[in-house]
């Protein structure tokens, strides 16, 4: 004789009401799911719901954002009631405001936008003020130049003076520290000239990006009641990054960048007229427009040979030889002389400079962290090595070394005491600038050998 059973598991409903331990309002949209399964539903819009479990029982993990996650085991029961605290570390967001005090921002009387510095340290940017670019709303950070090391410019809820400063205040770690910019020459920089200068520098710039753990932008006036008038046009608090409590293990970090840069377009060259005015060819004139160069008779061009006393419209090579302009055409004079010229420009060739003067530039930012500390002490040690080359072969690089020490240390209770040290050195060398190529030719000019 056979026997056939056919054997089927039977499904029973658990129902119940999930609510908040606040308040104990009911919570609609929480799951509701079958650990180790796909099986579940969410709260209705009076918080109560209803799920189909195997008659053998198991486990409901109930969960909604904001509060914490919690399991029932089902045992027998048909209805599961429960409530949902709140996440407190979640929800525990604070913000910096002065002399490391850290507030709630839903109860700080101001506008503040934070940002974390490992935001800034992957912008890839070298300066802390390039690398918060587009992060706050309401900050506008335009770059004073290309040049490597040049500063920036940093203005928060629009120009609130004509010609005055409109720099806001930068408080690191309660210390308030100088966002001035070097302007030592009449054209605006350290190369004196008017209206030719170098592309000035920012000294937030000394600040290395990796050393940042927090950043908070504080742009209502209430906020930056503490520093008084310096802090009229807002306040950016930088928080360093401290050691934590590891037990008694010491953390070792080491990170390297190496990035590239070259010039997104380069200007087109016209090779049709020469330099000159009027269609005729002047040593140095960029006026007008030359002569036609297709006209030239081709051949040597004719040097000026033998001018005047006082004339200077030479150079002199490391040879000792000299090198006159080339001559104006016949009929003309060599401007201080008087002496007529005879010839002119004869080459029908032109030339393309630009490989002359610029290159592929790159930086290489090295830097070492050494953290550690137990629950009473703890320390961090980074030291940072910022090496740069521009993308102008010459009088375009920068090099930031900068080391910090944060010790702190809880003796009692009560008491309390750290100790924040830094160091920076830099060293840059810029192209000048201004209402001329000047800068751009001293900067296709090599001053090594190589």
């Amino acid at each position: 004789m056979l026997f056939s059973f056919a054997v089927q598991a039977q499904d029973r409903v658990v129902s119940g009401k999930v609510t908040s331990t606040e308040d104990g309002s009911t919570v609609p949209g929480a799951n509701v799911v079958l650990k180790g399964t796909s099986n579940g539903t969410v709260t209705s819009a009076d918080g109560t719901y209803k799920l189909s479990v195997p008659n053998s029982g198991g486990t409901l993990v109930f969960s909604f954002i904001g509060m914490t996650t919690s399991e029932e085991e089902i045992g027998q029961r048909s209805i599961i009631d429960l409530a949902l605290g709140l996440d407190v570390k979640q929800l525990n967001e604070v913000i910096v405001t002065s002399l490391g005090l850290k507030e709630d921002p839903d109860k700080f009387a101001s506008s503040v936008s934070s940002v974390k510095g490992i935001s800034i340290a992957k912008s890839g940017e070298t300066g802390v003020l390039q690398g918060l670019m587009g992060k706050t709303a309401g900050v506008l950070i335009t770059r004073n130049g290309g040049d490597p090391g040049a500063g920036a410019y940093i203005q928060i809820r629009g120009q609130n003076t004509i010609n005055g400063n409109a720099q806001p205040l930068f408080i690191i770690d309660g210390v308030p520290i100088s966002n001035s910019n070097e302007n030592n020459g009449p054209g605006g920089g350290q190369i004196a000239g008017a209206g030719n200068a170098i592309v000035t520098q920012s000294r937030a710039n000394d600040i290395n990006p990796d050393d940042i753990a927090s950043m908070e932008v504080l742009k209502g006036a209430s906020a930056a009641a503490l520093w008084g008038t310096r802090a009229a046009n807002g306040v950016i608090i930088i928080t360093t990054k401290k050691g934590s409590d590891s037990k008694g293990k010491v953390n070792i970090s080491f990170k390297s960048t190496l990035s590239f840069d070259q010039v997104n377009k380069m200007h087109e060259l016209q090779t049709v007229y020469g330099g000159g005015t009027n269609g005729h060819y002047v040593q140095g004139n960029r006026e007008t427009w030359g002569d036609l160069i297709s006209d030239r008779k081709g051949g040597t061009d004719n040097f000026i040979t033998s001018p005047g006393p006082g004339y200077n419209g030479f150079v002199t090579f490391p040879d000792g030889t000299k090198r006159y302009a080339i001559a104006p055409g016949t009929g003309t004079s060599i401007d201080g002389t008087g002496a007529a010229a005879h010839g002119g420009k004869n080459s029908k060739d032109t030339y393309d400079h630009k490989n002359d003067v610029f290159q592929t530039g790159h930086f290489i930012d090295n830097n070492l962290s050494i953290s550690g500390g137990n629950s009473k002490t703890n320390f961090l040690v980074s030291y940072s090595n910022l090496t740069q080359e521009g993308v102008v072969k010459s009088f375009s690089d920068y090099r930031r070394n900068s080391a910090r020490v944060n010790v702190s240390s809880q003796f009692t209770d009560w008491f309390r005491a750290s100790a924040n040290v830094a160091y920076v050195n830099t060293f840059s060398t810029r192209a000048q600038t201004g209402d001329n190529l000047d800068g751009l030719m001293l900067g296709g000019l090599r001053t090594s050998p190589d």
